[in-house]
C-alpha cells in the first residue's frame, strides 16, 4: 500500500502563533488608524472655525462692524423682563453661513429662552425654540464628545433634557470677550443691558459693534473666537470647592450658539484647559462661575483660536499666560507673536 499522505492544515501551536501575530498587528495599527481619524476630525474642526471667522468678516463688510458676542437688549419698543433678548453673534452670522432661511424665521423682538418668564408666560419665547432645537454642524467640532454633540442642555439649570422646549444644542466654539475676570471684579458676566464699558476689552464684548479700526493691537495679534469645550468631566466638587447646583455646572462647561449672556462667550483671563476645581483654587476662591468660561478643546496639546485677521492658530495648552491674556484684548497695546 502506498504511504498515507498527511492532511494539510495548522497545528494548534501554529494557529496560536498566527493569532498572536494578528493581535500584535492590530494593536500596532489601531492607534495609527485612530490617530488618522482624529487628525481628519481636527482638520474639520479647524475648517469650521475658519468658516466662522470668515463669516465674521463678511458680516463686517456688510454692516461696517462685527456683531456682538451677545445682546441683552430687545428691539426698541419691546420690553422683556429679566434677561431681555439674549440673542448671540452666532445667530447674526447665520446668513453668512448659508443659513438665511433659518435666520429669517427668527424673531428678534423676543430672543431666545433660558431666562425668567416674560409677561404672560414663556409661550412668547417658545416661538424661537425651533432655533434652539436646530443642530448646525458648523458650530460643532466632530472631535467633541459624542454625548455633547447629540444632547441638548437647558442653560438655565443644566438638565440633560431634550424634551424641555428651552433646551439648546451646545456649541464647540465661543467668542472672545476679552481678558478681564468677572465676579467681584466688575460683574463681567452678570446681566448687563447698557453699552460696552471701559473695562470690556475683547472684540466680541456684549452689546458691542466693534470695527477693525477699533482693534488697536492689530488684527494679527487679537483673538476673536476659539474652541470652547471644557473637558472637565467632574460633576461633584464637594469637599474641595463650594458650588451651586452641580447640574448647573454641567451646562456651564459648554457654549451655546443660540443662548446669549455668558453661554456664547469666553475670556482669556483664565488659562485654557483649566479645570473648574483648579481655577477656583487658583483664580476665583469666591466666584466659581467665571471658572466655567475658559477656552478649551477635545484635542491633545492645544486648541484652535480664530484671529481677527481671519487666520486660525493652534495654541498650546501650556501657552505663556501673559501673552494669552494679551491676545484676548484688542487694546492692550502689547502685540505678541504666537
Amino acid at each position: 500500500m502506498p504511504p498515507l499522505k498527511k492532511k494539510a492544515g495548522f497545528t494548534l501551536v501554529e494557529l496560536l502563533v498566527i493569532i498572536a501575530i494578528i493581535t500584535v498587528l492590530i494593536a500596532l495599527l489601531l492607534p495609527a488608524v485612530q490617530q488618522a481619524r482624529e487628525s481628519a476630525r481636527r482638520s474639520t474642526c479647524k475648517d469650521q472655525l475658519k468658516q466662522i471667522v470668515l463669516a465674521l468678516h463678511n458680516y463686517h463688510e456688510t454692516h461696517g462692524m462685527f456683531p456682538a458676542g451677545y445682546y441683552t437688549r430687545a428691539n426698541p419698543g419691546i420690553t422683556v423682563s429679566g434677561l431681555e433678548n439674549r440673542s448671540t453673534g452666532f445667530v447674526m452670522l447665520l446668513p453668512f453661513l448659508n443659513q438665511s432661511a433659518l435666520y429669517n424665521l427668527y424673531n428678534f423682538d423676543i430672543g431666545t429662552g433660558g431666562g425668567p418668564d416674560q409677561a404672560g408666560g414663556r409661550q412668547q419665547v417658545d416661538q424661537n425654540d425651533f432655533l434652539n432645537q436646530t443642530r448646525l454642524a458648523v458650530y460643532q467640532c466632530p472631535s467633541a464628545n459624542n454625548e455633547l454633540l447629540n444632547l441638548k442642555l437647558n442653560p438655565r439649570d443644566g438638565h440633560l433634557d431634550s424634551s424641555d422646549s428651552g433646551s439648546s444644542y451646545t456649541s464647540s466654539y465661543a467668542f472672545c470677550s476679552g481678558n478681564k475676570f468677572g465676579g467681584a471684579a466688575g460683574q463681567f458676566w452678570a446681566v448687563y443691558s447698557g453699552p460696552p464699558r471701559a473695562g470690556d476689552t475683547g472684540v466680541m464684548m456684549p452689546n458691542s459693534g466693534n470695527r477693525i479700526r477699533d482693534i488697536e493691537d492689530g488684527i494679527t495679534h487679537t483673538f476673536i473666537t476659539g474652541e470652547a469645550e471644557l473637558n472637565d468631566t467632574n460633576t461633584d466638587y464637594s469637599g474641595t470647592v463650594t458650588l451651586i447646583d452641580n447640574q448647573d455646572v454641567v451646562a456651564r462647561r459648554h457654549a451655546f450658539w443660540t443662548e446669549g449672556m455668558h453661554h456664547s462667550l469666553r475670556s482669556t483671563f483664565i488659562p485654557p484647559f483649566k479645570s473648574i476645581e483648579d481655577c477656583v483654587i487658583s483664580f476665583a476662591p469666591d466666584e466659581w462661575r467665571d471658572c466655567n468660561f475658559s477656552f478649551g478643546s477635545p484635542h491633545q496639546g492645544g486648541l484652535h483660536m480664530g484671529m481677527a485677521d481671519g487666520s486660525i492658530r493652534f495654541v498650546s495648552e501650556y501657552f505663556y499666560l501673559t501673552t494669552w491674556r494679551s491676545l484676548g484684548s484688542m487694546n492692550e497695546l502689547k502685540p505678541e507673536r504666537l
